[in-house]
């Protein structure tokens, strides 16, 4: 039995959209549904412990009436937490599961994400992960990272039962 490709149903070539999400010197690939907003850089609150690399929290931001905790993918990847440029931007990630306690989260990004329509032309790649990627994938030529996010959101949980944020 030929092996049939994720994307395709019943023939027809379906096309999902995804966003590309640009870190210092590397390139997230989420769900458009992932996030619910762009937000402008605002300058994080301390969090207890300082920065730490097992969850990634560089802090916590206030959206909506709200407190969020602050990541960095390239902290949580093992890397110094990134400079902040003028084009750095915060992404509000909604929680892939609200009722585990946490609705949303925030992460640093080093630019505006754009829209790309992922297709049958995106395939793996074998290049190394990360702490904080579940798979690496090629599409077009370029390399992107699938970013664990209920890894992450488990860890933002913690945090929060630890009470960093």
């Amino acid at each position: 039995m030929p092996e049939l490709n994720p994307l395709e149903h019943q023939g027809k070539q379906q096309q999902l959209t995804g966003l590309v999400l640009e870190l210092d010197g590397r390139s997230l690939l989420v769900p458009n549904t992932a996030v619910a907003e762009l937000v402008a850089w605002q300058l994080p609150a301390e969090v207890p412990g300082g920065v730490r690399q097992d969850d990634g929290l560089i802090g916590s931001i206030s959206w909506r009436g709200q407190q969020l905790p602050l990541v960095s993918f390239e902290v949580l990847g093992g890397e110094a937490e990134p400079d902040v440029t003028e084009t750095a931007r915060i992404a509000i990630f909604n929680s892939l599961d609200p009722s585990a306690g946490l609705e949303f989260y925030a992460a640093l990004l080093q630019g505006i994400p754009r829209s790309l329509q992922v297709d049958s032309r995106l395939c793996s790649s074998h290049e190394p992960l990360r702490n904080g990627e579940s798979a690496a994938v090629q599409l077009d030529g370029r390399l992107l990272f699938i970013p664990d996010l209920e890894g992450l959101e488990h860890k933002l949980i913690r945090a929060r039962l630890q009470q960093r944020f």
